[in-house]
């Protein structure tokens, strides 16, 4: 399973979206699970995803922090298009 955190100047919201048209239908074509505004799940292709976000206290940043097991490629691929 892999583990991996980002920070990023989007808000949580923007990072959600971003993930549901990354990984989900159009995409990676993964299950959406769950979607919210914090985070999101998907499944599918012998593994799965959970993108869980936090609005830092400060600086206006989100930490990033993405989970998954079968996906990892496409898990760093994801990340990497996240501004800083």
């Amino acid at each position: 399973m892999l583990n991996m955190e980002k920070v990023t100047q989007q808000t949580p919201r923007k990072v959600v979206d971003r993930a549901v048209s990354f990984f989900g239908p159009g995409g990676w074509d993964l299950e959406v699970v769950e979607s919210d505004a914090c985070c999101a799940r998907f499944r599918g292709s012998g593994g799965f995803v959970i993108v869980q976000t936090e609005e830092l206290p400060t600086g206006g940043k989100t930490k990033v922090v993405v989970q998954g097991r079968e996906v990892d490629p496409t898990i760093r691929e994801f990340l990497r298009g996240l501004p800083d």
